[in-house]
């Protein structure tokens, strides 16, 4: 295992580091080792210890209450399926990915926003505004909105919580009672 977990001082999870990274923060007295790696421990020629597999800081840090919405944590979000057909990133033609579909297009935009069909003006590239899609449904759907192209949604776009895309992403057993804390 090669990424480490890396925690709040109040043990809320923030992201991931490479080991390197995570044993530099333990060294600068940053961070301390929460939970190691069973049998593997770092070397070098002044110290030695154990491989750690989840760090916490020292000092708090501040910060966003979610993370922004990337391709990867949108398709965490929509569990991996178009959100217009319901197709599975493993059900598609070898060589198409799920991509990312504005609901309201691009084009659009006026200084950054749209308004949704309940009539709100939200962010273009916000968590309101973006689903996964399959090739197929994306280029059917084109730059108009799901009504324009007669197409339903399957999900409401929404804003998750944070712990609901660290539950759903693939995360060594090590990490998840310290991802749970954060589910509640």
């Amino acid at each position: 295992m090669s990424a480490v977990l890396l925690l709040n001082a109040d043990f809320t999870p923030l992201k991931t580091l490479s080991w390197q990274h995570s044993v530099g923060l333990v060294v600068r007295d940053q961070a301390m080792v929460v939970d190691t790696v069973p049998g593997r421990r770092v070397r070098s020629a002044r110290l030695e210890l154990p491989w750690p597999a989840v760090i916490a800081l020292r000092r708090y840090v501040p910060v966003r209450p979610v993370p922004g919405p990337t391709r990867h944590n949108v398709l965490l979000r929509d569990g991996h399926r178009c959100a217009y057909c319901g197709l599975s990133h493993t059900e598609l033609e070898p060589g198409e990915v799920l991509t990312m579909d504005h609901v309201v297009p691009r084009s659009r935009a006026v200084r950054g926003k749209v308004v949704d069909h309940e009539g709100r003006s939200i962010d273009v590239n916000g968590w309101r505004n973006v689903v996964a899609a399959c090739p197929p449904c994306n280029h059917r759907k084109a730059a108009r909105t799901p009504e324009e192209a007669h197409m339903t949604l399957r999900v409401t776009p929404r804003i998750p919580r944070p712990a609901e895309l660290w539950a759903k992403g693939r995360v060594p057993a090590s990490w998840r009672p310290y991802l749970a804390k954060t589910a509640a």
